[in-house]
């Protein structure tokens, strides 16, 4: 589309596993851009579509690419709150202290918007 966002974009920011998988099979590109640099793996992880997050982690989806703030998908699951997403992609290696453009990381976006569950989940991490 105009913004280059890709079938398997918008698969991912509606949780739809199963057209994620066939178009996965049908060769689209796990890590396609889109105009502000986010990856179907960082429209999943911000809406908490945490199967869809899995596929796309099974297929090679780069779990700490970054978006033009130099976010990765692991902030987009702080920022919304979405525990299970992060918790798949810290299990995937994530960078959990990532620095976006700003120098905040995973963590200071969580405590900001109040999200518990994933300031929990980063600091047994070694946030």
């Amino acid at each position: 589309d105009k913004d280059n966002r890709t079938p398997l974009h918008w698969a991912a920011n509606k949780g739809h596993v199963d057209v994620s998988h066939i178009l996965l099979e049908s060769k689209a590109t796990v890590d396609a851009p889109d105009k502000d640099n986010r990856t179907p793996l960082h429209w999943a992880a911000g809406k908490g579509n945490a199967e869809v997050a899995h596929l796309l982690l099974k297929s090679k989806a780069t779990v700490d690419a970054l978006e033009k703030d130099n976010q990765t998908p692991l902030h987009f699951a702080a920022i919304a709150g979405h525990a299970e997403v992060a918790h798949l992609l810290l299990e995937s290696k994530a960078t959990i202290n990532a620095l976006d453009k700003d120098d905040r990381t995973p963590l200071h976006w969580a405590a900001g918007n109040g999200h518990v569950e994933i300031v929990h989940l980063l600091l047994e991490n070694k946030a």
